[in-house]
């Protein structure tokens, strides 16, 4: 036997292909890295602040804050009329994005892990099999 990797969970596929090249812009900027937690990892109770500091490595006691999907998501997808054509390319990827999370994810939270001002973000949603799946990125607020 090889041992050849697993496939790839489709959603996972769409995922970073829907985000390859994006950066996320606070004060400094970074990419959006796709994942996957299985309900049967994640329990009955759903997604939780305190299982997504959890499923990021951090204590219990991590401060984490929602926010909400579409407000976290407003700046990035903006279209500017003084955009430079990179900048136009950058937003037109985050509104596929979006539109990809909306299609396949219910239920969409955002999460942001730890004290200001550099946090673990996290965007979840509940897939159609009851997983749960998004983009985690890092925003630096001041």
């Amino acid at each position: 036997m090889t041992g050849a990797p697993e496939p790839k969970h489709p959603l996972i596929a769409a995922l970073e292909e829907a985000s390859r090249d994006l950066l996320y812009m606070s004060e400094s900027d970074y990419p959006l890295t796709p994942f996957l937690w299985e309900r049967e990892k994640v329990g009955e109770a759903g997604v939780t602040p305190e299982s997504v500091a959890a499923f990021a490595g951090h204590p219990a006691d991590t401060p984490v804050e929602t926010a909400d999907f579409e407000s976290f998501f407003e700046a990035a997808q903006a279209e500017e009329e003084w955009y430079e054509p990179e900048e136009l390319l950058q937003a037109k990827g985050f509104q596929n994005l979006v539109a990809l999370l909306k299609a396949q994810l219910a239920d969409l939270q955002v999460y942001k892990v730890g004290g200001e001002p550099e946090r673990e973000v996290f965007v979840v949603g509940r897939t159609e099999t009851g997983d749960y799946a998004g983009v985690s990125t890092r925003v630096v607020e001041t």
